[in-house]
């Protein structure tokens, strides 16, 4: 169900970073606001979609269970290589 823009998303959106930084012991590179809730104005499904930028996201034990522990589903896994 897409929804008109909604204020709030930014908010629950900083709310949730401060959960994810709290939570995590490992060195994170980056956590971004992403997809349609993250463009002022635009109407959108209302959920949040957050990009985690780890040091090393081939060690999943680091970081998949203490975002689960918050309840977060992994949706997209993108290894970038240094080629």
């Amino acid at each position: 169900m897409i929804i008109p823009y909604d204020t709030e998303w930014n908010n629950i959106y900083n709310e949730e970073k401060n959960k994810i930084q709290k939570q995590f012991h490992i060195k994170i590179i980056n956590i971004k606001h992403i997809s349609y809730t993250a463009v002022p104005g635009l109407s959108a499904k209302p959920v949040i979609d957050i990009d985690l930028i780890v040091s090393d996201p081939t060690q999943e034990t680091d970081y998949i269970p203490a975002l689960e522990k918050l309840g977060y589903i992994l949706q997209v896994r993108e290894f970038i290589s240094n080629l």
